[in-house]
């Protein structure tokens, strides 16, 4: 059965439908935990590591652990493959792939107890890109009771993208011979916010300052560590439009705190092995809402995502197979934050697990590491009984986005680091 829709509200839903959700399909939600590549070679379990360089990116208390000055860089490249089977058929996620995520630590020592560090990562982000006529319900209305060539295409989720950046000066206090603690701040700079309709647009950035908390506690073989990343809530300022109309545009993107725990053990003088849990509060990414200054689109505009909470489970272990060289490896298991309930194609979202291997070796006062991890996520069959429309203009939850979910993603990474 069909209704009639007045115009207005189809704009409101073509607007809802380019705002309810950031993009990124990598690990919960949009996170992107990969902080160095050493990280990316042992899954994301260094948080309790005292001992590697590549570790003070996830748990900067660690510098008061190492002497001199040292600098830590290398870029990751992520290759996700995305797709879904909708009533029109198979349908790919369309971007332009590989991204590139940097890395950088840089620290030195003010003195035997105080230590000063700069990080700078991409810890949010991805995108994706749905072609035309992905999802039949936003296609051409029927004749009649509409009038010939009526169709509602522009409603259509398609592009969606998070550029960000986090800048993140720290300073550590060595408190005794056993343990750190730091203190920093992190400006998480969006420096692209793209969420798109087939037929509406908003492109826009915007900043703000978070803090976070660290501590790292040796103890023969044993280490622990904690390390504590604020929420930080963006405000993004661009332009949006619709058709003819547009017209300055707000939201405000919500990235959820960050907790991590971890212990290490030191086997023997050659292995070590780690057991981390990091807990994400996405229950923060709740409501989303748009105001604007697009003439005829109304205004503000409301969606709901009511995400949870979600965990990873990450396991690591570094192996040293000589003086100079180092093997890594380690897995992980991410949660997904989203129920189908709110589910939404820009984030298609669900549990997966990671496989990591890496390799680090010395030349000549230069360390180059390198890293590979494997992504698999569940499938995830979308069928929700609850008809497009009961939202209002929320299409999130609803039978519009029915169909079978895959995806997968390839990460490779190379870096050095080197000690002054």
């Amino acid at each position: 059965m069909y209704h009639r829709v007045p115009f207005k509200r189809l704009l409101s839903v073509a607007v809802l439908a380019s705002l309810s959700a950031a993009p990124a399909v990598h690990a919960s939600g949009f996170r992107i935990p990969e902080a160095s590549i050493a990280g990316l070679g042992s899954a994301n379990a260094l948080v309790a590591d005292a001992t590697d360089p590549g570790a003070l990116a996830y748990n900067p208390a660690g510098m008061g652990f190492h002497d001199g000055m040292s600098l830590t860089a290398g870029i990751i490249a992520i290759d996700p493959n995305i797709s879904v089977i909708t009533a029109t058929g198979p349908h790919d996620s369309s971007v332009d792939s590989p991204f590139y995520v940097p890395t950088l630590f840089l620290m030195g020592k003010i003195n035997p107890q105080w230590s000063w560090g700069l990080n700078v990562n991409s810890p949010f982000g991805l995108e994706t890109n749905w072609p035309d006529e992905t999802f039949p319900t936003f296609g051409p209305l029927p004749s009649p009771p509409f009038p010939p060539g009526t169709n509602i295409d522009p409603l259509e989720p398609s592009r969606s993208k998070i550029a960000m950046v986090n800048i993140n000066p720290n300073i550590a206090f060595k408190a005794n011979a056993n343990t750190s603690i730091a203190f920093g701040l992190d400006y998480y700079y969006v420096k692209e916010a793209r969420l798109d309709t087939q037929g509406v647009k908003l492109n826009g950035d915007g900043g703000d300052i978070g803090w976070n908390i660290a501590l790292m506690n040796v103890n023969g073989p044993w280490s622990f560590g904690i390390s504590y990343r604020s929420p930080v809530e963006v405000d993004i300022e661009g332009t949006l439009s619709a058709g003819p109309s547009s017209g300055p545009g707000k939201t405000a993107i919500t990235f959820p705190a960050l907790l991590q725990v971890g212990t290490r053990y030191q086997v023997n003088a050659n292995l070590a092995l780690e057991a981390d849990i990091e807990m994400m509060r996405w229950s923060s990414f709740d409501v989303l809402t748009v105001t604007h200054g697009a003439p005829g689109v109304p205004t503000p505009i409301v969606s709901v995502n009511d995400w949870n909470d979600a965990f990873a489970y990450r396991f690591s272990g570094s192996y040293k197979l000589d003086a100079n060289s180092k093997l890594r490896f380690g897995y992980s298991f991410d949660q997904t934050p989203q129920d189908v309930a709110r589910f939404n194609p820009r984030v298609p979202d669900s549990d997966r697990h990671l496989f990591s291997v890496g390799y680090s070796q010395n030349i000549v006062g230069w360390t180059v590491d390198a890293g590979y991890t494997y992504l698999a996520a569940k499938s995830r069959d979308v069928v929700s009984p609850v008809p497009f429309g009961v939202y209002g203009t929320d299409a999130n939850g609803t039978s519009a986005y029915n169909g079978k979910y895959q995806f997968n993603a390839h990460l490779f990474g190379l870096g050095v680091s080197k000690k002054f």
